[in-house]
């Protein structure tokens, strides 16, 4: 970006005119100097929005394809409350989810044992990625076929003194490497190898696409694979969040942990997903539950009490008992441990919203869905919850990007619902109400989230009221 605005710079220059000012991180046009037709309120019929305005390039004609959709929207509507204010675009909304991985067949250098070796490492990842399809699109790609994807995955197996097999995840785009890595197999070793090669190929291109700090389970290795899908099939549950997919999630955890009782990531995640279920009152019993969170908590600080992702639970397990100001100094702690995680920023950001410093949250929330291609999806649940608490607009473009993604994400419909209610666009709100009241027909103004996880509980109040005119 530097470079191009040197060279735009130049331009500038020759016309005896510079409009774009720039100052720390920020980069903007001097409006005294400019007109932009996006200002307006209601364009001329016939324009279209930054008409004659295009570029080879698919990201920008992606964008460009979704602002004239917006535009001649507007075009259409006549009956816009003067009240409802503009909606700030965000590119967290506009970002694809899940990224497309092609595995292309492993090239061999050898006799057939080489290329048995190699059919079955593609073969255990090929099986792996599916319990992950939440998270990843895998497309598996013959010698002869060309298939469009964000990521290809590829390889070579050699034969030598044993096996030689070299790894590379490659960017479709740019063909940068993103990711590499050898892996050397003993001959005799060569069939129970292509299990646990497979694994750790599966678990790096998690942490590299994803978040690294997932790499901190290194006990993976001991884990029966079984039990290590099992888990794979919870987180990817886990990420996509909900009440109907809070039991399947939490039954996935179990089951792993029935084949594997001191698998630390399955008992973490499981504490984390009864907070999920307390925290939007999605489970009963919810003093019994957080007992067993308390337990689990306790039990793992004895253990592993160093693990971040502990550290983390012990955080949250402190606001569950409204200890907020103890809860965010752990968390404090864990982001300056792993400053690059988007998870863990997630989770902070979550947590100032608990002790009702909302503003601080969403910059945190928005930070955190910076630093990975493909952040969690809960992220942004959060982040549109935290728009709507503090009365940004920009909650509802939120809303809107998680539910082109998640047409049932419930979390979703309720802040378009409430939002839309605020601004009098009644069938709008009814429309998103209705959705939400056949995906949880247990949802009401008290119960769309529990109090003891507000600060402030006047925010609870609130939005209970605008639920409450909703007919919830």
């Amino acid at each position: 970006m530097r470079q191009l605005l040197s060279e735009l710079r130049k331009h500038l220059d020759v016309a005896a005119c510079d409009f774009v000012e720039t100052g720390g991180d920020d980069i903007s046009l001097n409006l005294r100097q400019v007109s932009i037709d996006v200002q307006a309120r209601k364009p001329p019929a016939h324009y279209e929005l930054l008409e004659g305005f295009d570029m080879d390039d698919p990201a920008f004609e992606e964008w460009l394809s979704e602002e004239r959709a917006h535009w001649y929207d507007r075009l259409k509507t006549e009956d816009t409350p003067p009240s409802a204010p503009a909606i700030q675009k965000s590119k967290s909304t506009l970002r694809r989810w899940t990224p497309r991985i092609l595995l292309a067949d492993f090239a061999t250098i050898g006799d057939d044992t080489v290329g048995h070796l190699a059919a079955g490492v593609v073969s255990e990842i090929v099986s792996m990625f599916g319990a992950i399809s939440d998270m990843y699109e895998l497309a598996h790609r013959g010698p002869d076929e060309d298939q469009q994807a964000d990521y290809t995955l590829t390889g070579t197996v050699r034969q030598g003194n044993g096996f030689r097999i070299t790894v590379q995840l490659i960017r479709q785009e740019s063909r940068a490497i993103v990711w590499t890595e050898k892996y050397d197999v003993p001959s005799a070793a060569h069939f129970d190898a292509q299990e646990q090669v497979a694994r750790n190929i599966v678990e790096a291109v998690q942490s590299v696409l994803n978040d690294s700090s997932q790499a901190g389970f290194r006990q993976i290795e001991t884990v029966p694979t079984r039990a290590w899908e099992l888990y794979q099939r919870a987180r990817s549950l886990d990420q996509l969040g909900g009440r109907r997919r809070l039991n399947p999630t939490i039954a996935y955890y179990k089951e792993a942990l029935s084949i594997t009782p001191d698998f630390l990531a399955a008992r973490v995640g499981l504490a984390f997903s009864y907070l999920d279920g307390l925290r939007n009152c999605w489970l009963d019993r919810t003093d019994e539950v957080l007992r067993e969170v308390q337990n689990i908590a306790t039990s793992l600080v004895k253990t592993d009490g160093e693990n971040l992702w502990v550290c983390a639970l012990t955080a949250f397990a402190a606001c569950a008992e409204q200890q907020f100001t103890s809860g965010l100094g752990i968390m404090e702690d864990v982001v300056n441990e792993a400053p690059e995680s988007p998870e863990f920023n997630g989770c902070m950001g979550a947590i100032l919203d608990y002790c009702g410093r909302n503003d601080e949250g969403i910059k945190i929330h928005r930070h955190a869905l910076t630093l990975s291609e493909y952040p969690p999806a809960w992220i942004n649940t959060n982040l549109a919850m935290s728009l709507l608490i503090v009365k940004d607009p920009a909650a509802l473009e939120t809303a809107e990007g998680i539910l082109a993604r998640d047409a049932k994400n419930q979390r979703a419909l309720m802040v378009k619902a409430v939002h839309c209610l605020r601004y009098g666009r009644m069938p709008q709100a009814e429309e998103a109400a209705e959705t939400l009241r056949v995906l949880d027909p247990r949802l009401t103004a008290q119960t769309w989230r529990s109090p003891t996880f507000f600060a402030d509980r006047s925010q609870h109040r609130a939005i209970a009221a605008e639920l409450k005119k909703l007919g919830f």
